[in-house]
């Protein structure tokens, strides 16, 4: 995540801590909406956020703790791969382009060092950047809990299954759900669940925002060993793909995308990254520009639209 200045401001934990408990979307739905509006109506009187990043340096865990570093542990691409959110005890919801091994390309997308400045999975397959013999399988990656370091602390535990989205390769639909091997230990402070929005909420254009991650804070740099958070606000699809149109006529803007812009910017390692606005997480970072183009808005899966395809594929334990 590329910090723009360091005007330090830390977002409430009351609005992302969750204590443990089982998954309820139907429960989350009856709330939900009434935060939605008293979240919109707060940001209308405020105003939308300055134009900066509030976090210059790193960032408790206990303020994100359904934050999750998603890595690779053996060859030469071994470190993080991306960001991911804990929706329940075995799974993680992540970017598909983090796992997925495209195979029209015989090699895999390269999450370790972000995603290439032109890449969209629906547009244009052959700009996709590629890294020679570094076929991933499930062997190779793990998912860590309840630390701001991505390199340690928490607690780190095997991958056994991928589920991808079936329309990622036709329709840019960028989400898949890791498996793990032993269940995830949530408490009151450092691991929770995700706060999940209900089924085809759209948060409101405006509305704040927060993206959380382990990106590098400079183009071409390395990831961040420490967890950070940008402030964002919601961007309207029409200003989105308005802002594409000339530098990217290619990327089309959809219903199943939220946009998001601000002076935070996302940048290599970020793909996978939990949106959060309302205090619900809202979406999955999927497209964004190079490092410090702020005038391009960066793309976000929008999760909402498949909380069907989440509830039906992370249930249970998985059999790896």
């Amino acid at each position: 995540m590329s910090v723009r200045s360091a005007r330090r401001e830390t977002p409430s934990r009351a609005s992302f801590s969750r204590k443990p408990a089982a998954v309820d979307f139907v429960r989350m739905e009856r709330y939900t909406r009434i935060i939605l509006f008293l979240a919109a109506t707060l940001g209308a009187c405020l105003g939308h956020p300055s134009q900066r990043i509030i976090n210059g340096e790193p960032i408790a865990i206990q303020q994100f703790p359904s934050a999750a570093a998603v890595l690779q542990q053996d060859g030469a691409a071994a470190g993080l791969r991306c960001g991911a959110a804990v929706l329940t005890s075995f799974y993680v919801l992540t970017a598909a382009s983090c796992v997925k091994a495209l195979a029209e390309l015989g090699n895999r997308v390269s999450c370790l060092a972000g995603r290439p400045a032109n890449y969209w999975p629906i547009f244009n397959l052959a700009t996709v950047a590629v890294q020679s013999n570094s076929n991933i399988s499930t062997d190779n990656l793990k998912v860590r809990t309840g630390s701001a370091t991505w390199s340690e602390g928490g607690r780190l535990i095997d991958v056994i299954t991928t589920t991808i989205h079936p329309d990622f390769e036709d329709e840019g639909v960028d989400l898949a759900l890791l498996g793990l091997a032993q269940p995830i230990f949530f408490n009151d402070t450092s691991v929770g669940q995700a706060p999940m929005p209900f089924q085809d909420m759209e948060p409101m254009v405006g509305m704040t925002a927060f993206v959380v991650g382990w990106g590098a804070t400079e183009p071409s740099g390395e990831p961040s060993q420490h967890l950070q958070f940008g402030l964002l606000s919601i961007t309207g699809r029409a200003q989105c793909a308005e802002a594409f149109s000339s530098s990217a006529p290619s990327k089309i803007v959809t219903e199943n995308h939220i946009c998001a812009s601000g002076a935070a910017d996302l940048c290599s390692g970020d793909a996978g990254s939990p949106l959060y606005s309302a205090g619900l997480l809202v979406g999955v970072a999927s497209y964004f520009p190079n490092c410090g183009e702020l005038e391009l808005p960066s793309v976000y899966t929008h999760v909402a639209r498949y909380l069907k395809w989440i509830q039906k594929n992370a249930s249970g334990v998985p059999e790896g």
